[in-house]
């Protein structure tokens, strides 16, 4: 068996010796900040957008799937483009995409709206693949810190995207495309700070110490990984769509049932950087998954079966807190499982393609489930089937192991 940690970094690339860590450190901190900031303010404008443009509801309900489709597609691609024209010079394209993708959809039309929507979406597709590859390139011996890292950043900015975009289109001359846009600036920084960096790329492992990109999609470690970032993927954005109107429906009036969603997406920004800190320190990740598995569990059955406030807000605080785990726990895995950065690249590739695509059918099925049975317990009921799923999943991936 081969050990999970690597004693010692791979030799630096010409860029990283230049510039130092420091300087990918920070490439990394505000790329992340934009692999959720651009999307999760959305939801908050729609009602704006929609009567400004408008838009059919279908439609305005598609700009919140059409990122998830567009990372599962570029998630297919990107590491075969990294590996092509390097990391570095992939990600500083991908940044460029998210600005120019932020830009377009706030100053265009209708048409606009949905390709700056795509757009910003393959831009963040292709750094939610290849952040955790630099991780595993630089930092192989802390990969659980450095995922800690930036799962923090990027879910901070979404938290603050989400709070300030409707004060901002409040004020003179903004609106709903001046709110927008301003996600912009932390894109073009990112892509400012990559040029440097235009070079960085993995070291190419010794002959047949990576995985064929085939052989990676026939691994039970990378489809074990895989069906835990699907399980989580698919739980969290059923939970972020209905939240609200489940909250609701157990009798929380809507201004509470508002805040309590809130504070199940702030909750996350604590595990997200305690879950793969505490990962990176284990060998078998099993207890870690399985403790975090059993609150999960925990706090779904108080969303079945919780009827009085206090109940349903400690299942708010205790699925909020693990699916900030279990999301975290998926980014460190990849570098974990792996030998190498060319196999992480892989590996993420599979994992988060798979993943995406099972999340965007999660919010749909929930509420077809909704309309079929007129109430939540069979949402909610499906929804702690899909729990108990995940925590198998991540005892199954947590084993000890390296995609072969």
């Amino acid at each position: 068996m081969h050990s999970l940690r690597t004693k010692a970094c791979p030799p630096m690339t010409d860029s990283t010796r230049k510039y130092g860590r420091g300087l990918v450190f920070a490439a990394v901190v505000f790329t992340a900040f934009n692999l959720r900031a651009p999307i999760t303010g959305v939801g908050s404008l729609l009602d704006a957008i929609r009567e400004d443009l408008s838009l059919s509801g279908s439609l305005a309900g598609s700009l919140t799937t059409f990122p998830l489709l567009t990372f599962a597609a570029l998630s297919l691609f990107a590491p075969r483009l990294a590996e092509k024209a390097g990391i570095g010079r992939t990600m500083l394209g991908a940044m460029a995409a998210v600005a120019a993708g932020t830009v377009l959809r706030s100053l265009g039309g209708t048409a606009g709206l949905v390709l700056g929507t795509v757009l910003t979406g393959a831009g963040i597709g292709c750094g939610n693949v290849l952040l955790p590859v630099v991780v595993k390139a630089r930092w192989p011996d802390r990969i659980g810190a450095m995922t800690g890292v930036y799962t923090t950043a990027q879910s901070l900015l979404a938290g603050l995207a989400s709070a300030l975009c409707v004060p901002l289109s409040r004020l003179a001359g903004f609106g709903w495309r001046g709110a927008l846009a301003v996600w912009a600036v932390p894109a073009v920084a990112a892509a400012v700070l990559w040029i440097p960096l235009a070079s960085f790329r993995a070291e190419r492992p010794a002959a047949g110490g990576a995985a064929g990109g085939a052989a990676v999609w026939r691994s039970r470690v990378a489809w074990y990984c895989t069906l835990y970032m699907g399980s989580q993927a698919i739980l969290y954005y059923s939970f972020s769509a209905w939240l609200p109107a489940i909250l609701a429906g157990r009798g929380v009036d809507g201004a509470t049932a508002g805040f309590m969603a809130s504070v199940y997406q702030l909750i996350g920004i604590v595990s997200n950087f305690v879950a793969p800190l505490t990962a990176g320190k284990l060998r078998d990740q099993r207890p870690l998954t399985g403790a975090v598995g059993v609150l999960y569990l925990a706090g779904a059955l108080l969303m079945l079966l919780g009827r009085a406030v206090p109940a349903l807000w400690l299942a708010v605080l205790l699925c909020g807190f693990s699916t900030g785990c279990c999301f975290s726990l998926c980014m460190a895995l990849i570098g974990m499982r792996t030998r190498n950065a060319q196999d992480a690249s892989r590996l993420s590739g599979m994992l988060q393609t798979v993943g995406y695509i099972i999340a965007a059918l999660g919010p749909v099925a929930v509420g077809r489930l909704l309309d079929v049975s007129g109430g939540w317990t069979l949402p909610l009921a499906a929804l702690l089937a899909g729990v108990v799923f995940c925590g198998v999943m991540g005892q199954l991936a947590g084993r000890p192991g390296v995609v072969e």
